[in-house]
Order: structure tokens, then C-alpha cells, then sequence
């Protein structure tokens, strides 16, 4: 598959070691989750990569930020699914499979 230079990890956990190996070489993967790999710094180190762990504490300035840079599309969500809310069950099944490559979002009109 294709490497990424950054990965976002909002679950931790094992899902962890799969972040650091879709990283490139220099990337960084960076755990959000307050049950985040506790190895993940060393785990991508080992392969000459940068792991982050860190606590996540929600800010309005933040997300205006990250609001802004999503317009600019300096920053690019990958969406690997798009379902309307009747789909929702679809959904939830697409997230439990764990082979969801990105985020499923679901529609409300």
C-alpha cells in the first residue's frame, strides 16, 4: 500500500503498531488515544520513525485551526466511506470489521 508521512491514531491500543507500518521512512505517527501502545515511541524509533503519544483535550481554537487548514487543504481527510444516516448500521459494521481503511461518515439531511 502506499506509505504516509504522518498518521493520526485516535484508537491506540494494537491498532498502533499498524500506524508505524504504514509510515515512511521519517514519518510520524502520532497516538491520540488515552488507551495508546505505551511502545509506540519505540516501536517506530526502531524502524527510524517518530512516535508520539499524547493526551487529547478538546479546544475551540484548535479545531478552528484545524477548520482552517482543512479549507486551505493543506490538511486532507481520507473518507473510505460516505453513508447516509438510514446506512447507519452499515456503518457501524464497516467500522467493526477492521478493515476500514480512513473514516466513515455518515449523512444526516
Amino acid at each position: 500500500g502506499k506509505e504516509r508521512d504522518v498518521v493520526l491514531d485516535p484508537i491506540g491500543g494494537e491498532n498502533s503498531d499498524g500506524s508505524v507500518q504504514v509510515l515512511k521512512k521519517g514519518g510520524s505517527s502520532i497516538s491520540i488515544n488515552t488507551g495508546a501502545n505505551e511502545n509506540v515511541e519505540e516501536k517506530a524509533k526502531a524502524k527510524g520513525m517518530k512516535g508520539i503519544r499524547m493526551l487529547v483535550q478538546s479546544s475551540g481554537e484548535d479545531m478552528q485551526n484545524l477548520a482552517s487548514l482543512l479549507e486551505e487543504g493543506a490538511l486532507k481527510p481520507e473518507v473510505s466511506v460516505l453513508l447516509p444516516f438510514e446506512k447507519m448500521k452499515d456503518a457501524f459494521e464497516q467500522v467493526a470489521s477492521g478493515n476500514t481503511r480512513g473514516k466513515v461518515v455518515v449523512t444526516i439531511k
